[in-house]
């Protein structure tokens, strides 16, 4: 709930528009943007995108992880679908972990943001125009790296782990003997 809360009074304090009836202007924005969606549709019929929502999730789906992604090579789906799940795991991984604690750390704040911006995005998103999917691939990116910060921290610690330890290490570890 903290969480949220703080969420949205980032949001809020950071667009000064908001700050007289914040609630009643947030979901005017919304509405602006569907009104702009709509008249772009009416003028560029060739981009828009059909009203029912699972069209939306797909027509999003494939703009974020095929056509705006990294690109693919040689494999055949784009890298950022494995690296988005492995990055949702370890935000879902490391949230849980910390609301164990009781507390609500930076993970689950940015994947609020993440949950939060495709859930505002997919079902409103009425015209296809790349600026409409900056956010959404952003978020991937950042999603990717929460993923391979977390592979190259598990690489270290098991390179760590199966490294023999050294000469100097083990005189280290000697202790001397007490009387």
């Amino acid at each position: 709930m903290d969480v949220g809360l703080t969420a949205i009074a980032v949001f809020v304090a950071v667009n000064p528009l908001l700050y007289v009836k914040p609630a009643e202007r947030i979901v005017g924005l919304i509405q602006h943007r569907q009104d702009e969606m709509e008249f772009q549709r009416s003028v560029f019929a060739s981009q828009s995108v059909p009203e029912d929502v699972r069209t939306r999730v797909m027509h999003v789906a494939w703009r974020a992880f095929d056509s705006y992604a990294t690109p693919r090579g040689p494999i055949p789906i784009s890298v950022d679908v494995v690296l988005v799940a492995a990055g949702l795991g370890t935000l879902a991984w490391r949230s849980v972990r910390d609301l164990r604690r009781l507390r609500a750390g930076p993970s689950l704040l940015f994947l609020c943001w993440l949950v939060a911006t495709y859930a505002v995005v997919t079902p409103n998103l009425g015209f296809d125009s790349s600026h409409y999917f900056v956010p959404l691939v952003t978020l991937n990116v950042l999603t990717s790296g929460v993923a391979i910060a977390a592979a190259v921290t598990l690489a270290r610690r098991l390179s760590a782990r199966m490294r023999p330890a050294s000469s100097s290490d083990r005189d280290q570890k000697v202790q001397a003997p007490t009387r």
